[in-house]
């Protein structure tokens, strides 16, 4: 796991020193070459954040098949998108990497998941207002601060009026270094997402199961209104 990471690092580290902030993720996949242990968050299970969190908010087994659709925001290899659909959700994943996406249908041939090559800052128009639930896990946290707020934007106008934005990212305190990529956000970062479009629920930190733990956030937030947030 360490050699992936400090691969991913150099390879990430290499594009934003040419000034692409975003094209380093389709590099990763296509320089695994198929070796899901040359990526180093591909673990070959769903995430076990978003299943318990879905399950805190009731949205597994609760609501009506008209609020079970949902967008997973940077589905790597599709492991969560597929233990989503099992559950029932209607799931629309994507990812920016074509190379993944591909590795996606090949992985699951027979998916009930529209597995969908995209990037977060040009989402389809016809996605907008769509969701009542968008989950996005570990993809604020490998960009950089200059791109999170936008990002967020993006997803709120992909909500449903009243639809839930769950994200789940490593933790950090206010005076802590930002240190490495994946760089934990700030409590404060998470209540500067919020704005008249989008309120912040709930935030939760805590400490995952990894050797040795890692502190993270667990966040919801409620799109409150139809009105489309400013790009």
């Amino acid at each position: 796991m360490s050699e992936a990471r400090d691969r991913i690092r150099k390879i990430a580290a290499d594009h934003r020193a040419r000034g692409d902030e975003t094209a380093w993720f389709e590099a990763v996949y296509a320089e695994a070459d198929g070796d899901r242990a040359r990526v180093a968050w591909a673990d070959g299970e769903p995430n076990p954040h978003v299943l318990n969190l879905l399950d805190e908010i009731g949205a597994i087994g609760a609501i009506g098949a008209a609020q079970r659709e949902i967008l997973e925001v940077g589905c790597g290899l599709g492991d969560t998108s597929e233990a989503l659909a099992a559950l029932g959700f209607k799931v629309t994943a994507f990812d920016l990497s074509p190379t993944a996406i591909a590795w996606c249908r090949r992985r699951f041939p027979s998916s009930l998941v529209d597995f969908v090559t995209a990037d977060l800052f040009a989402l389809p128009p016809k996605w907008e207002g769509r969701f009542p639930l968008v989950v996005e896990c570990y993809t604020l946290q490998v960009l950089t601060a200059a791109l999170r707020e936008k990002a967020v934007r993006a997803l709120t106008r992909m909500l449903a009026p009243g639809g839930r934005l769950l994200v789940v990212c490593r933790a950090r305190d206010e005076a802590e270094p930002e240190g490495e990529i994946p760089w934990p956000l700030t409590m404060t970062e998470l209540h500067s997402f919020a704005n008249e479009d989008l309120v912040l629920e709930s935030v939760e930190r805590f400490l995952d199961r990894e050797e040795p733990p890692a502190s993270r956030f667990r966040a919801v937030y409620r799109r409150s209104s139809a009105r489309k947030p400013a790009s």
